[in-house]
């Protein structure tokens, strides 16, 4: 396929990364691959890839495009993949326009990327939020007998802290703990929030992108099976079918930011079928293989509207994901029986990290081993 736009994903190492990437590769076009360094799963294998550069996203990103602008003359489609890569790409939004069509916010990326602005905004659009505070940990007295119990507490700005910090706490005791283990980490700036993960309720993901054209597309929604860490769904169900009022919403939430790019919104489904909003992800989500696979393929629609290519959508349908690797983990956890775990299996649809079109990157079957199944020598 002869193309106008050369797309690149900057991303961290993850099936994320592999997965936009394999969305790409799919509808024919291969990928430009920046990352910080070598990871687990050898994502630079992968058939789908024009090369790979390994550079400092926070530092070093933009200067990276523009040779790759150069040494390719063709105009770039970027398309991120973590929280960094996003903010930095915004930051430089102005001086790589002449090199790249970026997703953005016109440079105030990392403002929405702030999680008591994103509540505001979701809040003035139609949006259920959860009562919550703002604490600078290193100024702030923290109002532990007020606080309402249980409570989440979450780094206020996910490019400066770890999602594997995002801490449920049902004590006071336990959020004293917490709190601790941000001050030694010097994760200052938190969002202690009321936890809206009540009995009944359903937690959701929904899925969408804002074109360079201003249409923004909703992709649907997915339904969270099972759950590792601190919320990243390794065992789901994508569904295409989303209620216009639902989407609607989704839809003024993006317009009020300004947002440009693709994007999930993490929310809970309340048993009264309130849309309850907990985060936005300015970025290609952990989930978008499977709304590839679903027909709704998110990067492709990004980069051929942002090339001017023709973008014929597919038939969309639901299907079961999972993404194997860490889902293995409720077995070894004993969440779920070893025969339960192959039903599922079996049933899965589309796998976020095997894949037999693009088996290079997988090809590390004895780490595997090592790592997940627990064999030891």
């Amino acid at each position: 396929m002869q193309v106008s736009c050369i797309p690149v994903v900057i991303g961290n190492g993850s099936y994320n990364d592999l997965g936009c990437i394999r969305s790409l590769g799919e509808k024919g076009v291969q990928s430009i691959y920046i990352t910080d360094g070598e990871h687990i799963i050898p994502i630079k294998k992968s058939k789908y890839l024009l090369s790979t550069y390994i550079t400092d996203i926070e530092s070093n990103v933009a200067e990276c495009i523009k040779d790759i602008s150069m040494h390719y003359e063709k105009k770039l489609v970027i398309i991120p993949t973590s929280d960094i890569a996003a903010a930095e790409i915004d930051s430089h939004y102005q001086e790589l326009s002449r090199h790249a069509i970026c997703p953005n916010c016109q440079g105030k990326t990392e403002y929405y990327m702030n999680k008591s602005i994103q509540a505001t905004v979701a809040l003035q659009v139609g949006f259920s939020v959860p009562n919550f505070a703002v604490y600078q940990l290193q100024s702030d007295s923290v109002p532990f007998n007020d606080i309402k119990f249980p409570c989440i507490i979450k780094p206020l700005l996910s490019i400066n802290g770890s999602k594997s910090h995002i801490t449920k706490c049902f004590t006071i005791e336990e959020l004293k703990h917490a709190i601790g283990h941000y001050t030694e980490c010097e994760e200052y700036q938190v969002m202690i929030q009321d936890l809206a993960d009540t009995k009944g309720q359903q937690e959701i993901c929904i899925t969408g992108v804002s074109l360079p054209s201003r249409e923004i597309i909703i992709g649907g929604w997915i339904e969270k099976y099972r759950m590792i860490g601190n919320g990243s769904t390794t065992f789901g169900k994508f569904h295409h079918d989303m209620k216009p009022c639902y989407a609607e919403k989704v839809k003024q939430l993006i317009r009020e930011m300004g947002f440009t790019g693709i994007f999930d919104i993490e929310c809970f489904l309340s048993t009264q079928n309130e849309l309850i909003f907990i985060e936005c992800n300015l970025r290609n989500g952990a989930y978008g293989y499977a709304t590839s696979r679903a027909g709704i393929n998110l990067p492709w629609i990004y980069f051929a509207n942002s090339a001017g290519m023709p973008c014929q959508k597919d038939e969309a349908r639901d299907l079961v994901f999972m993404e194997e690797r860490s889902d293995f983990l409720h077995v070894r956890n004993k969440d779920v029986t070893m025969a339960q775990w192959i039903k599922d299996v079996l049933r899965t649809d589309v796998f976020l990290t095997f894949n037999k079109h693009d088996i290079s990157p997988i090809i590390r079957v004895p780490q595997i081993i090592k790592n997940h199944l627990y064999i030891r020598k």
